[in-house]
């Protein structure tokens, strides 16, 4: 203590001759951690909308797998009644190339149902539809503007899809598919804009095979954190219900 009370005094006396250099460098001290402070706090806030985007626009809050032999109704239902959780899709996705009279590029394609673009959601609130005219979202595949650019789409132009998906003597098999399109989307995610195509989920089905589609999920906002708590309830529901 004593050190630092001496060192202090002798640092700012008006005797030291170098008195006005150590308040300069204790000022310039001073409003660098203060302006490292808040370069902290906006790029902790900028993650934090990141984050947010990334749970609502490019996946869920939480996503659930593997529950077959039960109707897909009685599983959103089932969710649905947990505290926290405040809406469920059932959803598929694949990777495939999707191709236009112009040209071809690789995409992700995710099947969902009309609810999933009707209804409010955070994903909805954050992402812009350009309908076309007389279409539901929901009958064609919905693309991003940048890649409706890339690959000349005009109104309800077709496309063809070749994606990979199960096949019943194979892991994995290839399938060629054409849907036109019936909207365009944008989002703040540009990865999403450029690199995504949403069709209906009927669309990602194949003759024959057993429905195990994925569910997302969107918890209430006071819930947001309490993922890990909300997902073994879900774990012991479902384990109760086989």
């Amino acid at each position: 203590m004593y050190p630092s009370s001496l060192t202090w005094r002798y640092t700012f006396s008006r005797k030291n001759r170098h008195r006005m250099m150590s308040i300069l460098i204790l000022s310039s001290l001073a409003v660098g951690l203060a302006a490292l402070i808040v370069i902290m706090s906006v790029m902790n806030s900028l993650q934090s909308v990141v984050i947010e985007q990334l749970r609502t626009i490019d996946t869920f809050n939480l996503e659930v797998t593997g529950i077959t032999g039960i109707p897909s109704e009685e599983v959103i239902s089932s969710l649905e009644e947990i505290d926290g959780i405040s809406q469920v899709y059932p959803f598929r996705q694949t990777r495939g190339v999707v191709a236009s009279a112009t040209g071809s590029t690789s995409v992700l394609v995710r099947g969902v149902e009309n609810l999933f673009f009707t209804e409010s959601n955070p994903f909805t609130q954050r992402v812009f539809f350009d309908e076309y005219a007389d279409r539901s979202l929901t009958e064609g595949a919905v693309v991003g503007f940048p890649l409706q650019n890339s690959l000349s789409i005009r109104g309800a132009d077709s496309l063809t899809f070749t994606l990979l998906t199960k096949g019943k003597k194979l892991a994995l098999t290839v399938v060629e598919k054409e849907l036109a399109v019936s909207g365009v989307f944008s989002s703040p995610l540009k990865e999403v804009n450029e690199g995504r195509i949403y069709v209906p989920l009927s669309f990602l089905y194949q003759e024959g095979e057993e429905h195990e589609d994925t569910y997302g999920i969107f918890l209430d906002n006071k819930r947001i954190n309490d993922g890990k708590e909300i997902g073994l309830q879900i774990t012991s529901l479902f384990a109760m219900l086989r």
